[in-house]
């Protein structure tokens, strides 16, 4: 059991991070446009 929660949280980590890095790269976009 714990091992499939470790995965799921794992998979929220990445998920997140790649929102916040997918973000930062817009307002960095955006930046340049500007």
């Amino acid at each position: 059991m714990g091992k499939i929660i470790e995965a799921k949280i794992g998979d929220a980590v990445k998920i997140l991070s790649l929102q916040k890095l997918h973000i930062e790269v817009k307002q960095n976009f955006m930046e340049i446009l500007i």
